[in-house]
């Protein structure tokens, strides 16, 4: 259905998702990480709602019900790039300084790019925690919204806009240094979205990515 996801953060215990998963989607599941239950909860409910108000709904769910240090996550379809700020200070990591989980986002006339905490991002707009970006592929628009308010109205969809398949590509970036990389452990997710092709690469099992407008 071409939906690309990224999550980082943790769930308590860690498959306290599992119950709200379809049964399409539970015989899917291969590993024992709660990003992929996370992932396929996500789904169960894009299919109910759509592809926004389905991710809308299961964010509300989570914030209200499910025990979780974070719930941030990026999620992109043909037409969206969905960003959400969700996390719990009182259960971050002992070692985590206190804006690990933030986000952060700059827009320009590249694009959109977004990224998490631990490198210089100086000029960046912080994405308030219980908060959502939405990224409109199709006008290069985006707004920034609370997980509890209604979506814009020009943000509407229906439930078949994830039958569709997402551009992009895997590449080297070096956005992110390596032993910056080493010093949050691989958790840093990071991802740049513009109008042109989106670039995406893993550094040192960091996801991050860049704004390109070769397109």
């Amino acid at each position: 259905e071409g939906i690309t996801f990224i999550h980082n953060g943790s769930f308590k215990p860690f498959d306290v998702l599992a119950p709200y998963i379809s049964d399409k989607y539970k015989s899917l599941i291969q590993g024992e990480t709660d990003s992929e239950l996370y992932f396929y909860f996500l789904l169960t409910e894009i299919d109910k709602y759509g592809f926004l108000q389905g991710i809308a709904n299961a964010l509300r769910f989570i914030k209200t019900s499910i025990d979780h240090s974070s719930a941030n996550m990026m999620i992109m379809n043909k037409d969206y790039l969905v960003v959400i700020s969700e996390h719990d200070p009182k259960n971050k990591p002992e070692w985590a300084d206190e804006v690990y989980y933030e986000l952060r986002y700059r827009a320009d006339q590249n694009g959109l790019a977004v990224a998490s905490s631990g490198w210089n991002q100086e000029g960046w707009e912080l994405l308030p925690n219980h908060s959502r970006l939405i990224y409109n592929r199709r006008d290069f628009t985006y707004s920034v919204s609370s997980l509890w308010t209604s979506l814009p109205r020009n943000d509407q969809d229906n439930s078949e806009q994830n039958n569709q398949s997402a551009d992009c590509v895997f590449t080297r970036d070096d956005l992110v240094s390596e032993d910056r990389a080493e010093r949050y452990g691989g958790n840093r997710i990071d991802v740049g979205i513009g109008r042109g092709q989106s670039d995406w690469s893993i550094c040192n099992q960091v996801l991050i990515g860049r704004v390109s407008d070769d397109g």
